[in-house]
């Protein structure tokens, strides 16, 4: 299996100078997180939006856009529009969902900017979106071009699209989240078959959990 490099994250180091990502948007199927329990690593869908105010008057971006070629995923789409103040980037694209173990028996661990991680209790399924090895291979490489190009995950705000298309109801929970734009301190709840849960995470500077890895629990309570 072809693993896909998030391309996404990729240009949204190049793109932004330092910042992060406006929004991601993780969708994940239970059956997905299910298969990667049984030690299968798959791709996970994921979109990233993301602003750039100004011109590129440098021409950087063109450069930077080289450098990244080399890891972007094949099957990546880029729509980019412009705006009063700027453009705006959305990038479709795909990153690996596995275990640790998996990952690493997959090749995935050394070659990917950002993946989607497994971990396994008897209670539950925890599922993080965490930045990957290449990262800093990556940034190292865009800093040659211009020290302010660099990738600062995780973004500003984080959806998990939990979609259950499996025949039991599905229990999710997750700490200092945003549900249906209400904040909660701890989320517990349960997704019927055919249903889907939207989670919200906040990764802005000055959130208190901001710099930690959005992390759902599939299966029952963390």
């Amino acid at each position: 299996m072809n693993i896909g490099i998030i391309g996404a994250a990729i240009l949204t180091g190049i793109l932004l100078a330092g910042c992060k990502p406006d929004k991601l948007d993780v969708s994940l199927y239970t059956s997905d997180i299910q298969e990667a329990r049984g030690g299968k690593v798959l791709e996970v869908p994921v979109k990233l939006a993301f602003s750039m105010l100004g011109e590129d008057k440098d021409d950087d971006v063109p450069r930077a856009v080289e450098v990244a070629k080399k890891y972007l995923s094949k099957d990546s789409k880029f729509t980019q529009s412009k705006g009063d103040f700027g453009s705006k980037l959305v990038v479709e694209t795909f990153v690996p969902l596995g275990t640790e173990a998996a990952l690493a028996k997959a090749g995935v661990l050394g070659n990917a900017v950002a993946r989607l991680t497994v971990k396994l209790s008897e209670e539950s399924t925890a599922v993080s979106f965490e930045p990957g090895a290449a990262l800093v291979k990556m940034n190292r490489e865009l800093s040659k071009i211009s020290y302010t190009l660099d990738l600062n995950l995780p973004a500003k705000q984080t959806y998990f699209v939990v979609n259950n298309d499996l025949r039991s109801v599905a229990k999710v929970s997750a700490t200092a989240v945003h549900i249906s734009g209400k904040p909660t301190l701890q989320y517990r709840g349960e997704i019927a078959n055919r249903r889907t849960a939207e989670i919200q995470f906040n990764g802005c500077d000055e959130c208190m959990y901001g710099e930690l890895s959005p992390t759902i629990f599939v299966g029952g309570a963390p």
